[in-house]
């Protein structure tokens, strides 16, 4: 090997600019490191880099090809020369002193610039810093906020940054307390909570916490993580440079201040219970009036009526229950239960209560509607509508209806209540394709354990089979049975059974759990989510554990683990010798859109699989046609206990 300094600046200076790890260095950087590299010439066949060998140099083409071999064990071969898209090898010499990747050798005679680590750690520091300032300078001068800022004053901001990570479940900022620091999430998602309720949410390219820095110390919400999160983090001071060099930094911020809280206004407004529907729009003298227009459903004591207001043009699901027959059948507590517990959980994935009415014979629930039917249906493929055709559905359907019902069964958790009724008949799909939980006369406040048999045979968890006590978890291993069903159509214990009514047989298998999946899908990443949720033992089953649903939430089979493990290799590869790095950045911001955003997901941001094909919002296609039926028992208080005063 032939080794001098090299005089020509500008052909350094070139070479430089082709590495795109490098291409955010300023000018300045460029020139410095140019006037450090040094020409190195090898004959063919030289050996250049030494697989395993510690490296610290790290190489540019000028002219010849150079051959690399043994990559990971792999016996092709890969050639690269001042004309390939990566003229270079051996980066990963600027980053530290790792055992080489691959031999790699001169094909012909070449020549090659060379910087050593030392050299570039003296002029420019770690590589990593750079490489972290340079990404968080990438991701500041985006920011709306920071629209008319110099660069140069966003490019020594990013150098000030810090990197901080936060685990799901973590409050990163809590409302009440005061702030001194602005935070722009890099990856992850969190949710935004006033009063405990969540209003809003965040995702990566997103920001928070500027208003504590801009006269009010007092955050005014809690900003907490729902997943792993990664935040660049600017101290009050530097983001006070910032801002006095913005030429419309305070209209920007008032802009997307007024833009958000707007947005946490509708979405609250959303949520709230009427007061200004009277019973008697609906029901006088015990008779439907015109504004009562067809029957949805039916049960032991109760039906579903759909109603229409001409003024507002508003349409609503009435359901209708006899005192009478709620007392016959000792309904009583379940009732109050249901109403009690639609009053109080307040979400997108619950079928929202709108107002409550009674009258001497029954008692009224005035819901919104959702016309889409039963998730059952779409399912079974029933009325031959749907993506399912009675086979299944796909695993995006199914993730998609799977993360609704977790979002929704997850918000009555935090509240304490369990659901215990979890099946598809249960979950609604709205006109604009998402689920709805609906009938809570099962849902109940459990502190500790409750002992109540209650539930549907296919879905009821081992601990209620056995009467060992229940929490919370019946909910999880019901959602694992519905996740199976829904890919499969068939109940993974109902196998086997030739009479579906035969409950004994089925609560054998359950309490067996001799869990079976069709051939072929075993092992796939639905698979594995259902057989963390189909544990026997309720402290080990998935959502049952110190971290709770964000267990469920993380897992492969909704933000894909191939993600995770892509963007790791993506990582390595990097700082070797035979990725494209241009694409790097572009792709890494690809990687945080892959996968299902849960904030996205609660407002409804995301495009649900099966819209609903309704012409108009009193369209009753999806549901069976019911007659009407107006013999209404007298109520003679047959229980005196008052039970119904506060319905």
């Amino acid at each position: 090997m032939a080794r001098s300094e090299f005089e020509n600046n500008n052909v350094a200076k070139e070479s430089l600019t082709k590495v795109k790890m490098l291409d955010r260095l300023s000018p300045q950087d460029r020139v410095a490191l140019a006037d450090a590299v040094t020409l190195n010439r090898f004959p063919a066949g030289q050996l250049i880099i030494k697989k395993g060998a510690v490296g610290d140099i790290f190489y540019m083409i000028l002219e010849g090809v150079v051959t690399m071999t043994d990559i990971d064990g792999d016996i092709s071969t890969c050639d690269a020369s001042a004309e390939s898209d990566t003229a270079y090898f051996g980066e990963l010499a600027l980053m530290k002193n790792a055992p080489r990747a691959c031999n790699v050798t001169a094909k012909t005679d070449c020549k090659c610039l060379a910087l050593n680590r030392a050299d570039f750690l003296k002029m420019l520091g770690p590589l990593e810093d750079i490489m972290n300032a340079n990404f968080c300078f990438g991701v500041f001068k985006n920011l709306k906020i920071f629209e008319g800022v110099p660069q140069a004053v966003i490019k020594n901001a990013a150098a000030k940054c810090v990197i901080e990570d936060f685990e799901p479940g973590k409050d990163i900022i809590t409302q009440g307390d005061s702030g001194d620091k602005f935070y722009v999430i890099s990856d992850g998602e969190c949710a935004i909570l006033k009063d405990e309720s969540q209003v809003s949410g965040l995702d990566a390219g997103k920001h928070f916490g500027e208003q504590a820095l801009m006269g009010d110390p007092v955050r005014n919400a809690t900003v907490r993580a729902t997943s792993r999160v990664r935040c660049f983090t600017l101290d009050k001071a530097t983001f006070e440079e910032v801002k006095a060099s913005g030429t419309q930094f305070d209209r920007m911020l008032d802009d997307e201040s007024k833009s958000r809280n707007s947005k946490e206004e509708k979405f609250k407004e959303s949520l709230k219970m009427r007061d200004d529907i009277q019973l008697e729009q609906f029901v006088k003298n015990g008779k439907d009036t015109e504004n009562v227009l067809a029957v949805l459903g039916t049960g032991t004591f109760g039906r579903v009526k759909l109603c229409y207001l001409p003024k507002s043009k508003e349409t609503f699901a009435l359901k209708v229950m006899q005192k009478a027959q709620v007392v016959e059948y000792r309904q009583q507590q379940n009732v109050m239960h249901e109403k009690n517990t639609m009053v109080t959980a307040r979400h997108p994935f619950i079928l929202k209560l709108v107002c409550t009415f009674q009258d001497k014979n029954c008692l009224y629930m005035l819901m919104e509607l959702c016309l889409g039917g039963e998730l059952f249906s779409l399912l079974h493929g029933i009325h031959a509508y749907g993506p399912s055709g009675g086979d299944g559905l796909s695993p995006s359907h199914t993730s998609f209806y799977t993360a609704c019902t977790l979002d929704g069964l997850a918000y009555l958790h935090s509240r304490k209540i369990c659901y215990r009724d979890l099946k598809p008949e249960n979950l609604l799909i709205d006109d604009v394709g998402y689920i709805k939980i609906v009938d809570f006369g099962f849902a109940k406040v459990i502190e500790a354990k409750s002992y109540t048999l209650c539930g549907t045979p296919e879905y009821l968890a081992p601990e209620i089979v056995l009467a060992k006590g229940h929490n919370k978890g019946v909910d999880y291993w019901a959602l694992g049975v519905l996740i199976y069903e829904m890919r499969h159509t068939f109940s993974p214990y109902a196998q086997g059974v030739d009479d579906v009514n035969n409950h004994v047989a089925i609560c054998k298998n359950i309490v067996k759990n001799q869990l079976k999946f069709p051939s072929g899908c075993s092992s796939t990443p639905c698979a594995k989510l259902i057989q963390g949720l189909l544990t026997t033992q309720p402290h080990m089953r998935l959502g049952c554990m110190a971290n709770g649903a964000n267990d469920i939430k993380n897992h492969e089979f909704f933000k894909g683990k191939f993600v995770f493990q892509l963007f790791e290799l993506l990582k390595i590869l990097y700082f070797s010798f035979f990725l494209l790095t241009s694409l790097f950045f572009s792709f890494f911001f690809l990687l945080l859109l892959i996968g299902l955003s849960w904030n996205k997901l609660l407002m409804k941001e995301i495009d649900a699989p099966w819209i609903p094909k309704l012409k108009s919002k009193k369209d009753t296609t999806m549901f069976d046609e019911i007659p009407e039926d107006e013999n209404v028992r007298e109520y003679r208080n047959d229980d005196p206990s008052g039970w119904e005063k506060d319905f």
